[in-house]
């Protein structure tokens, strides 16, 4: 399996009166080796740089935020799969578990 990828990200600057800014937003799907591992990923960044005093005082403000969601596949699986002998029966009738 080819496990696929998309990665979004904008950014945009300016500032307001004396205030620049920096806004940042940021999207990640990213899928996994096997059918039901896929990971979501939610970024928002804002960055204010404004000064006060004449310019004597600078402040640097950062905020982030990042939501993600992973949903886990059993990695065994695939390790499972190469392990197992294709050439004996799905069902054994000499089982004493019903087969």
């Amino acid at each position: 399996p080819i496990a696929i990828a998309t990665d979004h990200n904008l950014a945009f600057t300016g500032a307001f009166k004396t205030m620049p800014y920096r806004l940042s937003i940021g999207y990640l799907y990213q899928d996994g080796n096997l059918y039901t591992d896929n990971m979501q990923r939610t970024t928002l960044g804002l960055n204010l740089n404004p000064t006060f005093f004449k310019n004597y005082l600078k402040v640097n403000v950062n905020a982030k935020y990042m939501n993600v969601n992973n949903r886990f596949a059993d990695n065994a699986a695939i390790g499972n799969a190469l392990a197992f002998d294709p050439t004996k029966p799905v069902y054994d009738d000499s089982s004493k578990f019903g087969g």
